[in-house]
């Protein structure tokens, strides 16, 4: 691994499915061999991701956050193992004191990846990692709704990253067909990936008991997406884990 990459994943209002996008990313990098850690800093949902991924947190597990320097001990004994070359750190819910450029300068010398959910709420945490990461990556819903948010965030600067990019999610009848490229062109981003819906696999999901983002086969579409914002990643690895 030459250099850890840092992702910031964020979105406008409308629940185009922020989380799905940084857990995905996340799960392929881990999966091709990338040691990663899952950053849930979204201000609003608390611990949306520890829930998908069937973690608890303890109620004697640290917590990160205070008046003193983050360490990159302070977030591996604050971070949670999902798996096999994968952990998840939940800074989700009420703003705590920490700063967002010390966290990723920490987590760049334990992992070769990092991937941090922003959610659609940015506060001066999210801003901090952005200022920090490598990446920006806007997830986008293409029908009339989400594109209209979509267009009026990108184009308020509430987040700048030195590069930033665009993916849709839930390409479904309702989408707009030319949603990702009017997007892509007034706002200057590269589109990396359309993300396709499948109400029936959700449904089979549903009745097998089996959590919702095994409903899609997204394996294709994330690897051409950590192939683009992590060098290192080879693509390799596979299997039955999801995506």
């Amino acid at each position: 691994m030459t250099r850890t990459r840092v992702i910031a994943v964020a979105s406008a209002k409308g629940s185009p499915g922020c989380s799905f996008v940084a857990l995905g990313l996340a799960g392929r990098l881990a999966e091709g061999g990338v040691e990663t850690l899952l950053v849930d800093a979204d201000g609003e949902a608390a611990g949306s991701l520890l829930t998908v991924l069937g973690l608890l947190r303890g109620g004697d597990a640290p917590l990160l956050g205070g008046l003193g320097p983050v360490t990159v001990a302070a977030v591996e004994g604050a971070a949670l193992a999902a798996g096999r070359g994968l952990r998840c750190l939940d800074l989700s819910g009420e703003p705590r004191a920490l700063d967002g450029r010390q966290l990723a300068d920490s987590c760049r010398e334990r992992f070769g990846a990092v991937v941090a959910d922003l959610g659609h709420q940015p506060g001066r945490l999210q801003r901090e990692i952005v200022a920090a990461a490598d990446w920006l990556l806007w997830v986008a819903a293409p029908d009339r709704l989400g594109f209209e948010r979509a267009d009026r965030v990108l184009g308020s600067g509430a987040l700048s990253g030195i590069s930033a990019a665009l993916v849709l999610n839930r390409l479904g009848s309702d989408c707009l067909a030319d949603a990702g490229a009017v997007l892509a062109e007034r706002h200057h981003l590269p589109l990396l990936a359309r993300l396709p819906e499948s109400a029936r696999a959700a449904r089979e999901a549903a009745r097998a008991g089996c959590p919702p983002q095994r409903s899609r086969d997204l394996r294709r579409q994330f690897t051409e997406v950590a192939r683009c914002l992590v060098p290192d990643f080879e693509g390799r690895g596979g299997g039955d884990t999801w995506p």
